[in-house]
Protein backbone atom coordinates (compact mmCIF):
# COMPACT_ATOMS: atom_id res chain seq x y z
CA UNK A 1 0.00 0.00 0.00
CA UNK A 2 1.43 3.49 -1.19
CA UNK A 3 1.33 6.49 2.28
CA UNK A 4 2.02 10.04 1.41
CA UNK A 5 2.83 12.30 3.79
CA UNK A 6 3.34 16.33 3.10
CA UNK A 7 4.49 18.41 5.51
CA UNK A 8 3.32 22.00 6.47
CA UNK A 9 -0.06 21.25 4.66
CA UNK A 10 -3.33 21.01 6.50
CA UNK A 11 -7.23 20.47 6.18
CA UNK A 12 -8.12 24.18 7.42
CA UNK A 13 -11.65 23.37 7.03
CA UNK A 14 -14.30 21.10 6.04
CA UNK A 15 -17.88 22.54 4.98
CA UNK A 16 -21.16 20.66 3.34
CA UNK A 17 -24.30 20.66 1.13
CA UNK A 18 -26.58 18.42 0.85
CA UNK A 19 -30.10 18.18 -0.86
CA UNK A 20 -33.31 19.05 1.12
CA UNK A 21 -35.05 16.04 -0.92
CA UNK A 22 -35.13 13.09 1.63
CA UNK A 23 -36.22 9.83 0.43
CA UNK A 24 -36.77 7.32 3.41
CA UNK A 25 -35.58 3.87 3.08
CA UNK A 26 -38.59 2.20 3.81
CA UNK A 27 -40.18 3.73 0.81
CA UNK A 28 -38.25 0.97 -1.22
CA UNK A 29 -40.09 -1.61 0.36
CA UNK A 30 -42.91 -2.07 -2.34
CA UNK A 31 -39.74 -2.82 -4.86
CA UNK A 32 -37.31 -4.61 -2.86
CA UNK A 33 -39.78 -6.39 0.03
CA UNK A 34 -40.30 -5.71 3.87
CA UNK A 35 -37.20 -8.11 4.73
CA UNK A 36 -34.37 -7.23 2.13
CA UNK A 37 -35.09 -3.66 2.87
CA UNK A 38 -35.27 -4.39 6.99
CA UNK A 39 -32.52 -6.27 6.30
CA UNK A 40 -30.27 -3.54 4.72
CA UNK A 41 -31.58 -0.39 7.53
CA UNK A 42 -30.30 -3.01 9.95
CA UNK A 43 -26.91 -3.79 8.49
CA UNK A 44 -26.57 -0.42 7.66
CA UNK A 45 -28.31 1.82 9.70
CA UNK A 46 -29.27 4.15 6.76
CA UNK A 47 -32.62 4.95 7.70
CA UNK A 48 -32.83 8.02 4.89
CA UNK A 49 -30.98 9.19 2.01
CA UNK A 50 -31.10 12.61 -0.07
CA UNK A 51 -31.70 12.89 -3.43
CA UNK A 52 -31.15 16.01 -6.33
CA UNK A 53 -34.06 17.90 -7.48
CA UNK A 54 -34.85 17.65 -11.11
CA UNK A 55 -32.64 20.82 -12.46
CA UNK A 56 -29.63 20.42 -9.16
CA UNK A 57 -26.79 19.71 -10.43
CA UNK A 58 -23.50 18.56 -7.98
CA UNK A 59 -21.53 21.79 -8.95
CA UNK A 60 -24.17 23.09 -7.17
CA UNK A 61 -24.02 21.70 -4.16
CA UNK A 62 -20.08 22.18 -4.64
CA UNK A 63 -20.91 26.00 -4.65
CA UNK A 64 -22.94 25.93 -1.68
CA UNK A 65 -20.29 23.86 0.37
CA UNK A 66 -17.46 26.25 -1.06
CA UNK A 67 -18.98 29.37 -0.54
CA UNK A 68 -19.61 28.37 2.97
CA UNK A 69 -15.91 27.58 3.57
CA UNK A 70 -14.94 30.80 2.25
CA UNK A 71 -16.95 32.22 4.60
CA UNK A 72 -16.00 30.32 7.15
CA UNK A 73 -12.60 30.77 7.07
CA UNK A 74 -12.22 34.50 5.70
CA UNK A 75 -10.65 34.02 2.37
CA UNK A 76 -11.35 35.58 -0.51
CA UNK A 77 -12.07 33.82 -3.72
CA UNK A 78 -9.20 35.58 -5.40
CA UNK A 79 -7.26 34.46 -3.23
CA UNK A 80 -7.52 30.50 -4.70
CA UNK A 81 -4.61 29.02 -6.79
CA UNK A 82 -6.35 25.74 -7.46
CA UNK A 83 -9.62 23.95 -7.66
CA UNK A 84 -10.29 20.25 -7.93
CA UNK A 85 -13.25 18.83 -8.25
CA UNK A 86 -13.41 15.28 -7.23
CA UNK A 87 -16.90 13.20 -8.10
CA UNK A 88 -18.30 10.24 -9.94
CA UNK A 89 -21.33 12.70 -11.47
CA UNK A 90 -19.84 15.72 -13.02
CA UNK A 91 -22.67 17.89 -14.95
CA UNK A 92 -21.04 17.64 -17.98
CA UNK A 93 -19.03 15.73 -19.90
CA UNK A 94 -17.36 19.29 -21.27
CA UNK A 95 -16.70 21.28 -19.55
CA UNK A 96 -15.09 20.36 -16.39
CA UNK A 97 -17.37 21.22 -13.79
CA UNK A 98 -14.12 22.34 -11.99
CA UNK A 99 -14.58 25.37 -14.46
CA UNK A 100 -18.24 25.71 -13.49
CA UNK A 101 -17.27 26.07 -10.23
CA UNK A 102 -14.28 28.47 -11.15
CA UNK A 103 -16.44 30.82 -12.72
CA UNK A 104 -19.54 31.00 -10.06
CA UNK A 105 -17.23 31.34 -7.27
CA UNK A 106 -15.07 34.06 -9.52
CA UNK A 107 -11.80 32.12 -8.79
CA UNK A 108 -8.78 34.07 -10.62
CA UNK A 109 -8.84 32.50 -14.28
CA UNK A 110 -4.60 31.38 -13.67
CA UNK A 111 -6.08 28.82 -11.09
CA UNK A 112 -5.28 25.40 -11.99
CA UNK A 113 -8.71 23.76 -12.32
CA UNK A 114 -9.97 20.32 -13.09
CA UNK A 115 -12.10 16.99 -12.40
CA UNK A 116 -10.77 13.97 -10.59
CA UNK A 117 -13.41 10.73 -11.35
CA UNK A 118 -11.67 7.60 -10.05
CA UNK A 119 -14.77 6.05 -8.11
CA UNK A 120 -14.09 5.27 -4.20
CA UNK A 121 -10.52 6.41 -4.71
CA UNK A 122 -11.12 10.28 -6.16
CA UNK A 123 -11.30 11.24 -2.62
CA UNK A 124 -8.12 10.20 -1.70
CA UNK A 125 -6.18 10.58 -4.83
CA UNK A 126 -7.55 14.24 -4.88
CA UNK A 127 -6.30 15.36 -1.46
CA UNK A 128 -2.69 13.67 -2.75
CA UNK A 129 -2.95 15.53 -5.66
CA UNK A 130 -3.85 19.03 -4.17
CA UNK A 131 -1.14 18.71 -1.59
CA UNK A 132 1.32 17.98 -4.77
CA UNK A 133 0.39 20.86 -5.97
CA UNK A 134 0.52 23.43 -2.97
CA UNK A 135 4.19 21.69 -2.42
CA UNK A 136 5.58 22.01 -5.46
CA UNK A 137 4.04 25.21 -6.48
CA UNK A 138 6.19 28.32 -6.73
CA UNK A 139 3.22 30.75 -6.65
CA UNK A 140 3.78 33.30 -3.57
CA UNK A 141 1.87 35.83 -1.47
CA UNK A 142 2.95 39.24 0.14
CA UNK A 143 0.77 40.94 2.65
CA UNK A 144 1.89 44.79 2.91
CA UNK A 145 0.77 47.07 5.74
CA UNK A 146 1.62 50.98 4.63
CA UNK A 147 1.10 54.07 6.89
CA UNK A 148 2.58 57.70 7.77
CA UNK A 149 2.16 57.07 11.29
CA UNK A 150 -0.82 60.06 11.94
CA UNK A 151 -4.01 58.34 11.76
CA UNK A 152 -3.36 57.11 7.69
CA UNK A 153 -3.29 53.43 6.77
CA UNK A 154 -3.49 50.80 4.72
CA UNK A 155 -3.04 47.50 3.51
CA UNK A 156 -2.75 45.06 0.23
CA UNK A 157 -2.17 41.78 -1.41
CA UNK A 158 0.24 41.24 -3.75
CA UNK A 159 1.06 37.67 -5.58
CA UNK A 160 3.86 36.44 -8.19
CA UNK A 161 6.30 33.79 -8.80
CA UNK A 162 9.08 35.55 -6.91
CA UNK A 163 8.66 37.58 -3.33
CA UNK A 164 10.28 40.50 -4.51
CA UNK A 165 7.38 40.80 -7.44
CA UNK A 166 4.62 39.94 -4.69
CA UNK A 167 5.49 42.38 -2.47
CA UNK A 168 6.23 45.17 -4.56
CA UNK A 169 2.34 44.37 -5.88
CA UNK A 170 1.01 44.89 -2.64
CA UNK A 171 2.44 47.74 -1.82
CA UNK A 172 1.17 49.08 -4.94
CA UNK A 173 -2.41 47.93 -3.69
CA UNK A 174 -1.65 48.91 0.02
CA UNK A 175 -1.32 52.69 -1.18
CA UNK A 176 -4.50 52.37 -3.31
CA UNK A 177 -6.29 51.38 0.13
CA UNK A 178 -5.07 54.24 2.28
CA UNK A 179 -7.75 55.22 4.77
CA UNK A 180 -7.75 58.48 7.70
CA UNK A 181 -8.94 56.49 11.00
CA UNK A 182 -9.82 58.76 13.98
CA UNK A 183 -6.87 58.98 17.09
CA UNK A 184 -7.32 60.25 20.20
CA UNK A 185 -3.71 61.42 20.88
CA UNK A 186 -1.61 58.36 20.66
CA UNK A 187 -4.46 56.01 21.62
CA UNK A 188 -8.02 54.92 20.04
CA UNK A 189 -11.14 57.23 21.06
CA UNK A 190 -13.00 54.08 22.18
CA UNK A 191 -13.34 50.69 22.65
CA UNK A 192 -14.31 48.57 19.24
CA UNK A 193 -14.35 44.91 17.92
CA UNK A 194 -13.15 44.70 14.30
CA UNK A 195 -14.38 41.44 12.25
CA UNK A 196 -13.69 40.13 9.33
CA UNK A 197 -14.97 36.88 8.07
CA UNK A 198 -13.72 34.17 10.67
CA UNK A 199 -11.30 36.97 12.08
CA UNK A 200 -12.31 39.49 15.14
CA UNK A 201 -10.22 42.01 17.16
CA UNK A 202 -10.59 43.31 20.64
CA UNK A 203 -9.08 47.11 20.88
CA UNK A 204 -9.19 49.03 23.80
CA UNK A 205 -7.76 52.72 24.70
CA UNK A 206 -4.80 52.88 26.45
CA UNK A 207 -3.16 55.15 28.69
CA UNK A 208 0.02 57.21 28.06
CA UNK A 209 3.08 55.01 28.29
CA UNK A 210 1.19 51.56 28.41
CA UNK A 211 3.01 50.61 24.76
CA UNK A 212 1.60 48.78 21.57
CA UNK A 213 0.29 45.07 23.39
CA UNK A 214 -0.75 43.56 20.22
CA UNK A 215 0.20 40.39 18.38
CA UNK A 216 2.52 40.53 15.08
CA UNK A 217 -0.30 41.14 12.69
CA UNK A 218 -2.47 43.47 14.67
CA UNK A 219 0.81 45.33 15.60
CA UNK A 220 1.61 46.06 12.04
CA UNK A 221 -1.61 48.01 11.46
CA UNK A 222 -1.77 50.12 14.33
CA UNK A 223 2.29 50.96 14.41
CA UNK A 224 1.83 52.24 10.75
CA UNK A 225 -1.61 54.13 12.10
CA UNK A 226 0.51 56.14 14.62
CA UNK A 227 -1.16 54.44 17.45
CA UNK A 228 1.03 54.20 20.93
CA UNK A 229 -0.93 53.00 23.25
CA UNK A 230 -3.90 50.51 23.38
CA UNK A 231 -4.48 46.90 24.15
CA UNK A 232 -5.74 44.23 21.94
CA UNK A 233 -6.50 40.56 21.38
CA UNK A 234 -7.41 38.50 18.66
CA UNK A 235 -10.71 36.54 19.19
CA UNK A 236 -11.35 34.11 16.79
CA UNK A 237 -9.18 32.84 13.30
CA UNK A 238 -5.30 33.55 13.48
CA UNK A 239 -5.15 33.99 9.90
CA UNK A 240 -2.82 36.84 9.30
CA UNK A 241 -5.41 38.14 6.85
CA UNK A 242 -8.79 37.60 8.42
CA UNK A 243 -6.89 39.77 11.34
CA UNK A 244 -5.22 42.43 9.53
CA UNK A 245 -8.74 42.96 7.61
CA UNK A 246 -10.85 42.81 11.27
CA UNK A 247 -8.52 45.22 12.64
CA UNK A 248 -8.91 47.64 9.62
CA UNK A 249 -12.67 47.17 9.82
CA UNK A 250 -12.08 47.90 14.00
CA UNK A 251 -10.17 51.20 13.03
CA UNK A 252 -12.04 52.99 9.63
CA UNK A 253 -15.22 52.18 12.67
CA UNK A 254 -13.89 55.07 14.85
CA UNK A 255 -15.50 57.97 15.79
CA UNK A 256 -14.07 61.23 17.51
CA UNK A 257 -16.13 63.47 20.04
CA UNK A 258 -16.61 65.66 17.31
CA UNK A 259 -17.95 62.97 14.68
CA UNK A 260 -20.04 61.73 16.67
CA UNK A 261 -21.44 65.08 17.59
CA UNK A 262 -21.84 65.51 13.88
CA UNK A 263 -23.96 62.56 13.67
CA UNK A 264 -26.28 63.06 16.61
CA UNK A 265 -27.12 66.62 15.90
CA UNK A 266 -25.37 67.71 19.02
CA UNK A 267 -22.06 69.65 20.30
CA UNK A 268 -19.12 68.28 21.15
CA UNK A 269 -19.63 69.62 25.29
CA UNK A 270 -23.17 67.54 25.29
CA UNK A 271 -21.86 64.76 23.95
CA UNK A 272 -18.70 64.89 26.78
CA UNK A 273 -21.46 65.43 29.07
Amino acid sequence: MAFFNFKNIKVAGVACAVPSNEVKTESYKPLFGDVEVDKFMAMTGVRASRRTSEYQTCSDLGYRAAKELLKKNGISSEEIGALLFVSHSPDYRRPSTAFVLQYRLGIPKEAVCYDISLGCSSLVVGMQTIASIMTTSDIKRALVVVGDGNGVVGFGMGKSNEVPDAIRKGLEDAKKNLVKISLKGTTIPHEIVGKFGAGAVLMKPAPEGTGVIAGGPVRAVVEMAGIKNIRTKSLRSNNPCNVVRATMAGLTALRDAQQVAELRGKSVKEILG
